[in-house]
């Protein structure tokens, strides 16, 4: 406290200014040469002053029912002087709190909270011990009717509630939408305990009558609802619950705005199955190997572009330029657009000595030598967050965007292709090295990137809202500030229309970009003409879903996978066979049918990641001429063209 306080007051804080930052802590406000970003107090962020009154609330609520266990005179007046002290506290200094920014006056309430805290607990003391005693042996049951029940332990009952509850809504998409609407959001990722605490509170109230109700607890509930709209009033993600009917007494978080509800998010219009990919490469110097933070300036010589498709972009890291395909019907003009934009690349990197290519890993440069892509807010924020973890993403990928025609069609898509998950994450496993070392691992990209907190398997959501009650959870509680930071191995996109597959590791060549995107499209034209057939998509149990991503970038090709709910199972390869002979027919349609079977040449010849583990064991474990051998097929293809 001593060193933070002389360091504001060495940046501008004076006079009482000084000293209500000795006291509080300095919240930027009364510091002009303090920019307030640079003074980050968490604990004076709305979540966390709604979390201290709601823990403050509970306490004095207990005090109140042992109160109510008094009858004599002495409880009557100490339950007076505990609301007079009570209310000297919170309208002593009302006219200079109004005049401080929010932070400061909420901070000040939940001191007062505490002061009152120790009071009501000081005059129970030892005597009301003794009283208690004394009415549980005179007979205190009789009173149990009108006494109200403490509060439950959190969990327990509440998660059973809960668990209960949510299964409920997730069987009826109605039943969910009444949630929503009756004030309570039970969907969102730590709600549990916080909303059964509501409905036990309202069941409390409901049973309890007003002058049962202690003076100090309408006091500090008044105050503290005071408290939550200054937050609801200067906090941008705090969500909407709707006011409840003939609820006399509401819990502070019920009095939150309720101007704004649940974010509606719009989904793009795409043409159906129209298809476009991202495909990030790396940028390597010429005679060494090693990565190249060239990206820079490569995209400065390329500054002339402006935003349309097709388009070369900048990614997280300095050696990675990320070149995109327009959005076509056929896969070959896609990457058409994809190869017209590495040549163009290559007119700049060339003279440079810098050379091009594509795996889900570097064979052997190290994470720490790398540097992050300068000015961009995104990304310093991403590692600001993520710090050793988001460092560690010295990674690459080709991502896939398929039209969805209909936005009801999305999410039932984006399950059933987590039934795919393995069949992709073998066919493009090119990751079988990390900073010099073999992993043992067909794709260690695949067990890097899932380490951030928003990567990973999604949710299997069913309906579209609730998919948007999962970004507004998430915004609301400061995890993600856009639905295109949940960076899902398979998610929605809601800007282009499209679900975006992001499974795959980088691929080495353009025939292996082709042929895995041509999957892609097929299985999703397959779904959505199944869905328009009024069919339902198969799905399978998240933890087999999970259980075939591990296999998968464990073993590669040699992979055993789920294939169903019932728990079957057969090799990966066998199952690529047998879907690609199921897809021909929409291959034909698609005009993707010599890409689609390109698959087989993948299977005959093996994965990037065997190629690159041969290409080692061929020249003494040197992992130069693995990399050697990943630019060649990037510019002339597997044994050449």
């Amino acid at each position: 406290m001593g060193i933070h306080s002389r360091l504001i007051r060495g940046s501008g804080c004076e006079g009482l200014d000084w000293l209500f930052c000795q006291i509080f802590g300095c919240h930027g406000n009364c510091c002009p040469a303090r920019p307030r970003e640079q003074v980050r107090n968490t604990d004076n962020h709305p979540r966390q002053i709604e979390y201290r009154l709601r823990q403050q609330e509970r306490g004095v609520r207990d005090r109140e029912v042992e109160l109510e266990h008094d009858e004599g005179d002495e409880g009557n007046e100490q339950r007076e002087a505990s609301e007079a002290a009570h209310r000297a506290l919170y309208s002593d200094e009302n006219g200079r709190e109004q005049e401080r920014g929010n932070d400061g006056e909420v901070d000040r309430a939940v001191d007062r909270d505490n002061e009152v805290h120790d009071i009501l607990v000081h005059e129970q003391g030892e005597e009301l011990e003794e009283q208690l005693a004394e009415e549980e042996d005179e007979g205190e049951h009789e009173k149990a009717d009108r006494r109200p029940e403490l509060p439950p332990r959190q969990g327990e009952e509440h998660e059973a509630d809960y668990q209960d509850q949510h299964r409920d809504s997730a069987e009826d998409p109605d039943d969910q939408a009444g949630h929503r609407q009756g004030g309570h959001d039970i969907s969102g990722p730590g709600r549990v305990a916080g909303n059964s605490e509501l409905r036990e509170d309202d069941e409390r109230r409901e049973q309890t009558s007003d002058d049962e109700q202690g003076a100090p607890g309408d006091a500090l509930v008044s105050s503290m609802n005071h408290a939550a709209n200054l937050r609801a009033s200067g906090a941008q993600s705090v969500r909407c619950v709707p006011r409840r009917e003939k609820q006399p007494h509401l819990d502070p978080i019920d009095h939150l705005s309720c101007q704004n509800h649940p974010m509606a998010i719009e989904f793009g219009s795409s043409p159906r199955s129209d298809i476009g990919i991202e495909w990030e490469l790396e940028c390597v110097d010429h005679t060494s190997g090693e990565l190249s933070p060239a990206a820079p300036e490569i995209l400065a010589a390329l500054a002339g572009d402006d935003d349309s498709f097709p388009q070369i972009t900048k990614e997280l890291l300095t050696n990675t330029v990320e070149i995109v395909s327009g959005p076509h019907d056929r896969v070959k003009d896609a990457v058409a657009d994809l190869t017209g934009m590495i040549d163009r690349v290559r007119e700049v990197t060339d003279p440079m000595g810098v050379d091009l290519m594509c795996s889900g890993t570097h064979p052997f440069s190290q994470w720490f030598q790398q540097h992050v892509t300068p000015g961009s807010e995104r990304y310093a924020t991403l590692i600001d967050r993520t710090q050793w973890w988001g460092r560690q993403l010295m990674i690459w990928g080709v991502h896939m965007h398929v039209g969805i025609d209909d936005r009801a069609k999305v999410l039932p898509i984006v399950n059933g292709l987590l039934s795919y998950y393995p069949h992709f994450q073998a066919l493009s496993a090119s990751s079988p090295f990390w900073v010099g070392e073999a992993t043992g691992y067909a794709s260690s990209r695949a067990m890097l990137f899932q380490q951030l907190p928003t990567a990973g398997l999604p949710p299997q959501l069913t309906q579209w809202e609730s998919y948007e009650e999962y970004v507004d959870d998430l915004t609301h509680v400061g995890v993600i500030d856009h639905h295109s930071e949940l960076r899902w191995d398979v998610r929605p996109s809601p800007k282009w229309g499209t679900v975006e597959l992001r499974f795959c590791d980088g691929l080495p060549t353009v025939e292996e970009v082709a042929s895995v995107s041509a999957l892609a499209q097929c299985l999703v034209e397959e779904m959505s003409t199944r869905l328009d057939n009024g069919e339902q998509i198969e799905t399978m149990q998240p933890w087999f879903v999970r259980e075939n991503k591990w296999r998968a970038a464990r073993y590669g090709m040699e992979a055993i996978i789920i294939t169903n709910s019932k728990g079957d199972e057969t090799l990966v390869k066998d199952d690529t066979v047998a879907l690609l002979a199921r897809l021909e027919p929409i291959a034909e349609r698609l005009g993707c049918t010599d890409e689609l079977n390109g698959i087989t040449t993948i299977l005959d010849r093996g994965a990037s990641y065997q190629r690159q583990l041969g290409v080692a064991a061929d020249n003494g474990g040197s992992l130069k001429a693995v990399v050697a051998s990943l630019v060649s097929e990037l510019r002339d293809g597997v044994g050449g063209r």
